[in-house]
């Protein structure tokens, strides 16, 4: 009878899963087809050194949107969720207001960074002079709002309302394209174009901040950030800390590739190189979505189970199987429907079509990393993973300096160094679980950790 119980838990976590993906599957396809309205509206629009201004303008800002959003949704759920499957309300706040407070700060210091490096830098990576003043209202119109997305969506996570997650992206996609088809009409250029992406981007994030302001209000929680950190950390269970800091950092070194690369390409091949780069590692992202979704969706019920039972494990397993088989499909997209995307943006944006098929081996080795990396995070290795994206990072640029003499670096060199980096990271990941499935046991979990 209870192995019956077990079996029926798991499958009716798994189906949970499954529900929160389709909720978010449909709002990305929707979001999907927007964006690729609007990529499409922008390149017809645009000559491809105009469209590599506009992705140059925001390479900067992004970045420093990234790296302030941060990981403190891990926060949340690590420390959150499985109090309040408990009915225990106060680690739930203090998870909230914790995560909240480490936000505001990073929105702060990104903001500061990056309107610094628009002005100081900007030129370096190929923005002409004249656009100083779009790359500072760039940087306001990105920044701020983003860096509180990730705890913000973290609590519509924690609370299970995947369905408010999954209305973000079709909302921006929607404004993104509204604006756009309003600068097409009026020829608004370059600014134009970036000012349709900033003001989407704000309007989708601020979204989220409403809806989970909304939603804490509802279950009788408080929209709280804490300022006093460090005071607030020693109330909560130990390795709060290192968790931040080893998921930030890595985070960080993460998401900073791809913007690197851009900068790289941009200084040494000009701005049209930039433009197709930017074309394929879009497309990329948005066919890798369907990984990024079972992430999200799978996350918050991982976190509510105990990593020394065998029930995250069977999780983990079937999402892994979803993941291979969504991962050939997005792969096979890219080789034979990539022709088919690319000819509507027209033929000065073909070059960007075999740089995507080279780069497109990465979804395989995304999409089956992410499972793995929340069971390491779970298991209490975020110093290990921090290690893997560190020589992950370190490994893109040392396979796109090998590549970068070769003559067809901006096709082959460049998407097989992408490629290849993404492969790095997931046999770490791989060799990681070996490391800590036999004594999975003797793991104690971040929200049982006394100090």
């Amino acid at each position: 009878m209870a192995q019956a119980n077990s079996a029926a838990s798991e499958r009716n976590v798994f189906f949970g899963v499954m529900k929160n993906v389709a909720q978010l599957f449909l709002g990305q396809a929707m979001a999907g087809v927007l964006g690729l309205l609007f990529t499409i509206l922008m390149a017809r629009s645009l000559t491809p050194s105009e469209f590599g201004q506009v992705t140059l303008l925001y390479a900067w800002p992004r970045l420093m949107a990234t790296l302030g959003s941060g990981r403190s949704w891990q926060v949340i759920l690590h420390y959150g969720a499985a109090p309040l499957e408990n009915g225990e309300k106060s680690p739930v706040q203090r998870a909230i207001s914790f995560a909240l407070g480490l936000d505001f700060f990073t929105l702060i210091l990104a903001t500061l960074v990056a309107v610094t490096g628009v002005v100081f830098f900007s030129q370096t990576v190929g923005v002409s002079a004249s656009l100083l003043g779009m790359g500072i209202v760039a940087s306001l119109l990105t920044i701020p709002a983003t860096c509180l997305n990730s705890s913000t969506t973290g609590i519509l996570r924690l609370f299970g309302r995947m369905g408010l997650v999954a209305k973000q992206e079709p909302y921006t996609a929607i404004i993104r394209l509204l604006l756009g088809l309003l600068v097409w009409q009026f020829s608004g250029g370059i600014v134009g174009f970036a000012l349709a992406i900033g003001i989407a981007t704000m309007s989708g994030q601020l979204y989220v901040i409403l809806a989970a302001f909304r939603i804490l209000k509802e279950n009788y929680f408080t929209f709280s950030p804490a300022f006093h950190l460090v005071r607030l950390s020693q109330e909560m269970p130990q390795g709060v800390w290192r968790l931040m800091f080893s998921a930030n950092l890595g985070y960080c070194l993460n998401a900073a590739v791809n913007p690197a690369v851009f900068m790289i390409v941009g200084r040494f091949f000009g701005p049209a190189a930039v433009a197709f780069f930017g074309l394929a590692e879009t497309f990329l992202r948005a066919i890798a979505k369907l990984g990024r979704l079972l992430e999200e969706s799978y996350y918050p019920d991982l976190a509510r189970l105990d990593i020394r039972s065998s029930k995250p494990w069977s999780l983990v397993g079937r999402i892994e199987l979803i993941a291979l088989g969504a991962s050939v499909l997005t792969i096979l997209i890219t080789c034979f429907a990539g022709s088919f995307i690319f000819a509507l943006l027209g033929n000065n944006y073909l070059e960007a079509l075999p740089l995507m098929q080279w780069m497109s081996p990465s979804l395989l080795f995304l999409m089956l990393g992410l499972p793995l990396e929340g069971l390491l995070y779970c298991a209490g290795k975020s110093i290990s993973i921090l290690w893997v994206q560190v020589i992950s990072a370190l490994s893109m640029f040392v396979f796109i300096a090998v590549f970068m003499s070769t003559p067809s670096f901006l096709t082959f060199g460049l998407g097989l160094s992408y490629s290849l980096a993404a492969m790095v990271k997931f046999l770490f990941y791989l060799a990681g679980i070996g490391t800590i499935f036999s004594s999975k046991e003797k793991i104690v979990p971040l929200h049982e950790r006394q100090r």
